[in-house]
């Protein structure tokens, strides 16, 4: 990620700044789950499978649902 273990300043400043974007990630997650009547782990559990997908298939996760769409009718 491009951090390292300096403690100068400025890396100091950047591991705040990924610190606090990984809170509002985790926040933001959890208000859509709750949202959605699902769990955090649940929502963890279909981001490995579709990325367990991606693998299988070699189609990229933001072509998946397009892929999908095509292939309905075959």
């Amino acid at each position: 990620m491009g951090l390292n273990n300096n403690n100068d300043e400025n890396s100091k400043v950047k591991v705040q700044e990924i610190e606090h974007k990984i809170e509002l990630l985790i926040s933001n997650l959890a208000l859509f789950c709750f949202k959605r009547g699902f769990s955090l782990d649940t929502f963890v559990d279909v981001i490995e499978n579709t990325s367990s997908l991606e693998h299988k298939t070699k189609i990229p996760i933001d072509q998946l649902p397009n892929q999908l769409l095509l292939n309905r009718d075959i």
